[in-house]
């Protein structure tokens, strides 16, 4: 390449570069805790006195942990990571562990504050557990709002449904309702 063809090429890219850079300062990433509970619907299917069955049982989560979310106007993904404790109508299906979701949202602002922020996405729940648990996961839909305190502190709340595989017994499932609560603030840019 000769330099006649080099000078108008490193003008446009010169050019360019600030658009670029302006791009990279709109991502932003918060952390912080989060703690979520609801209702939890369970459809048990395992071995009961010598033949295969299947229980409806009910019960109630909460946990607490760590939310990250990376802000890319108007996309938000969301990770976050808990210990959820659950309760059970039958306690051999009551089981504390691990639990992992991932949502994308889109956040649409009415005020500058304020944004109403609808996803979906997976979760997945982990051993260690409290007892023998196999693990499960499914998808995952919500409907929340985030409320901007200062540049740096934001409160994110969402309602969320689930619906996925139970580790417990053999093909269970689980159907889960409630709120997930987080308070987040700006540790850095993308």
């Amino acid at each position: 390449m000769n330099g006649k063809r080099l000078i108008p090429l490193i003008l446009v890219l010169l050019m360019l570069v600030p658009g670029v850079l302006q791009a990279e300062d709109r991502i932003f990433t918060f952390l912080g805790p989060a703690f979520s509970g609801g209702v939890n619907k369970i459809t048990y299917n395992d071995w009961f006195d010598n033949e295969t069955g299947t229980k409806k049982v009910a019960g109630n989560f909460y946990g607490g942990g760590i939310q990250l979310d990376v802000f890319a106007a108007p996309l938000v993904g969301e990770f976050i990571i808990q210990y959820l404790s659950n309760s059970a109508s039958e306690t051999e299906i009551a089981v504390n562990h691990l639990y992992f979701g991932f949502t994308g949202k889109y956040a649409y602002y009415p005020i500058s504050v304020f944004a109403l922020a609808p996803g979906m996405g997976l979760y997945v729940e982990t051993p260690p557990a409290s007892k023998r648990y196999d693990g499960g996961g499914g998808f995952t839909a919500s409907l929340g709002f985030i409320i901007h305190f200062t540049q740096d502190l934001r409160f994110i709340l969402d309602a969320q449904g689930r619906y996925g595989s139970f580790g417990m017994g053999e093909d269970s499932r689980k159907i889960s309702y409630g709120i997930n609560v987080g308070l987040v603030y700006k540790v850095g840019s993308l």
